[in-house]
């Protein structure tokens, strides 16, 4: 498995690409709400620095950790199968074939 299909079936770009676009967002929400309540540039930029440290902790989270309908769980301790329960039958699909290559027979 390459890692980008790891990176893929944990989340972890998903989680990149939401965390990226909701902190855009909020910066530009603040940047207008900011100057109405005479706020200076600088609480701005202290946004964006405390926004730009929770990223790394928030990929690692989503490396780590799984949702499932069981709620919050380790990675390693979810079972694939359940997952297609859920509603993620790539998932379920991407295990499945992962445990038949496994098989040796014809």
């Amino acid at each position: 498995m390459s890692f980008l299909n790891e990176l893929k079936r944990r989340n972890v770009l998903r989680i990149a690409i939401f965390y990226l676009a909701g902190s855009w967002l909020l910066i530009q929400v603040l940047e207008t709400l900011f100057p109405i309540f005479r706020l200076d540039e600088t609480s701005i930029q202290i946004v964006v620095i405390i926004l730009a440290i929770g990223f790394i902790p928030a990929l690692i989270l989503s490396w780590v950790f799984e949702l499932t309908p069981e709620g919050v769980k380790r990675d390693k301790d979810v079972d694939r199968s359940v997952l297609l329960q859920a509603g993620r039958p790539e998932e379920a699909l991407a295990a499945f074939e992962q445990e038949r290559v496994g098989d040796t027979r014809i």
